[in-house]
């Protein structure tokens, strides 16, 4: 009958049917069983734009905080004043006419570091009167194994903070405040710096204030200078602290360092504040939820670094003191220049092991005091580092 298909109209229409059903099951395929050669969208570094990378979406939900501290490991400890020094002893006589100084690992020693080109002897110091000497820069971070290295007498120049002197005193002094070994009684020379952002007070849990302490809890490290630090915010702010809990009206949780107690306050959600140092504090205020209270950046002539001889090595060597005072002073306006900046930085990232991009950041977080601020911080006489640590039953006030 005119108009009816033929059989090779149906073979057709069959053949085209099947191929389309052929085409689907390839492409099903791909989709719920891909070959291990197939790039999966966002997988690959390369993937374009539009694609979704899973990882992104795991990351979002679940951030990796790996990396945020100096450090992951923390522990926490009791309340408890220095232990007492382990012993003292004369200075040990120099060797290769070389004094032996103590420092820590801290930007404010940039312009010693910067005199002496390094930690190692090398360099030729000369005194006033043109006597020439050595220097050797140890690093001793913890500050008690330097109190127990200066008052052995195995350095001759120790390092602090001014407001851990009276701390360090009261292990050098009987309970009527005479000397337990005149040799060892320290005769600060020299404030090398105010810190200026390096330490801070990171909080969260609606925190907003230093008065929104009052009943939550702080992790620091206890006898350093981030109690120091947050004594003096909390007196300002209006909140009373004391070593005793019952009296507080803050609650204080110990760790071994600042950077332990920066790690304690990532890890533990149930601490509200934290007192440490850069680059945590940076790090920590960037993330989501927290804030920067108060940084030295803003209470920048609160926290002042000191060098300090022993008594009896200041008294044979008074001339040598006077040299690295002057070297000290000397070498402070090279780092104003750019090539003074960039030779420091890749010094200390050679003396503190870090990258030479990091310690160039550190330089911003002290600022070094010159002769006529030297002036001023001596004649200009500040007693509350002394009160602070008694009203909060921190330390027993030797006479100083």
């Amino acid at each position: 009958m005119a108009g009816k298909p033929t059989p090779i109209f149906y073979l057709a229409v069959l053949l085209v049917i099947a191929a389309l059903v052929g085409f689907a099951f390839y492409q099903a395929g791909d989709i719920l069983a891909p070959g291990g050669d197939q790039p999966v969208a966002g997988a690959d570094a390369n993937a374009d734009d539009g694609d979704i990378n899973v990882k992104d979406l795991v990351g979002a939900e679940s951030p990796d905080e790996s990396g945020i501290t100096t450090v992951k490991e923390y522990s926490f400890k009791p309340s408890e004043r220095l232990p007492p020094v382990t012993g003292t002893a004369g200075y040990q006589p120099m060797k290769d006419n070389t004094v032996r100084f103590a420092i820590n690992v801290w930007a404010g020693w940039a312009p010693i570091i910067q005199a002496n080109n390094g930690l190692a002897p090398g360099k030729i110091w000369k005194t006033p009167g043109g006597k020439e000497f050595k220097l050797a820069l140890d690093v001793i971070d913890n500050p008690i194994s330097m109190r127990d290295a200066y008052a052995a007498g195995n350095v001759h120049i120790g390092w602090a903070t001014l407001d851990m002197m009276p701390l360090f005193m009261e292990g050098f002094v009987k309970k009527d405040g005479s000397p337990i070994d005149s040799r060892v009684m320290p005769r600060i020379f020299q404030q090398v710096d105010w810190s200026n952002g390096g330490d801070g007070i990171v909080a969260r849990n609606g925190v907003k204030s230093i008065g929104d302490l009052r009943g939550k809890k702080v992790v620091l490290a206890e006898n350093s200078p981030s109690q120091y630090f947050l004594l003096n915010m909390l007196v300002y702010g209006g909140v009373q602290p004391s070593a005793n809990p019952r009296r507080s009206e803050v609650e204080f949780v110990y760790t071994n360092d600042a950077f332990e107690a920066a790690a304690a306050f990532n890890s533990d959600k149930s601490i509200d504040a934290v007192v440490s140092w850069a680059p945590d504090i940076y790090k920590l205020s960037d993330r989501s939820g927290n804030k920067m209270m108060v940084s030295t950046a803003t209470a920048n002539k609160l926290i002042a670094d000191v060098w300090f001889a022993r008594a009896d090595f200041a008294h044979d060597h008074p001339d040598i003191c006077e040299g690295l005072v002057r070297g000290i002073f000397d070498a402070m306006p090279e780092l104003n220049t750019d090539q003074g900046k960039q030779n420091v930085a890749q010094l200390m990232g050679d003396a503190f092991d870090l990258p030479a991009s990091e310690t160039m950041g550190m330089l911003a977080d002290a600022h070094s005091t010159n002769w006529a601020e030297n002036y001023q911080f001596f004649l200009n006489k500040k007693p509350r580092q002394k009160n602070l640590w008694v009203n909060s039953g921190s330390g027993s006030a030797p006479k100083l």
